[in-house]
């Protein structure tokens, strides 16, 4: 386990500290074993980070647009900000959420879940799991949503 903080670097405060504890396991024969649980605690560790760093920055991990849309207009597929780069794989869970500062604190609102189609550089295509009328609704408003690592 190990604990980051995210430190305002012009007035030294601490805007928040979070406390993660990760573990990595591998099959057992031919499965890869110390090495491969490594890369899976790694890759734990990781969509944690940046689901946490979303929530707080100014980080690019967003819908872009919509890719392929059903007959009533609603979003099947949508292109996002995230792809080689964020170690993305096809299908991948991702998950879309309204993230609102109250208190100081972050509320995350799910809105829809995503599905990796395909990688593309720096972006990927996902397919659109569920509730993509509300997702075009948000999109629509322009609402602040951000992609996140669904939990592992």
């Amino acid at each position: 386990g190990f604990t980051l903080n995210l430190v305002d670097v012009a007035t030294g405060k601490a805007i928040d500290t979070k406390a993660l504890a990760i573990s990595g396991s591998a099959p057992g024969f031919a499965g890869g074993g110390e090495n491969a649980a490594l890369v899976n605690a790694h890759k734990a560790a990781r969509k944690q980070i940046t689901n946490w760093v979303v929530t707080f920055l100014h980080f690019d991990f967003s819908i872009k647009g919509v890719e392929e849309a059903d007959k009533k207009g609603l979003p099947k597929t949508v292109l996002i900000r995230g792809g080689k780069d964020m170690a993305l794989e096809k299908g991948e869970e991702l998950l879309v959420k309204q993230i609102e500062m109250l208190d100081g604190l972050p509320r995350e609102r799910l809105i829809s879940e995503l599905v990796v189609n395909s990688v593309e550089g720096s972006f990927s295509v996902c397919r659109v799991k569920n509730n993509s009328a509300m997702l075009k609704e948000m999109m629509d408003a322009k609402a602040d949503i951000k992609v996140m690592f669904a939990s592992e």
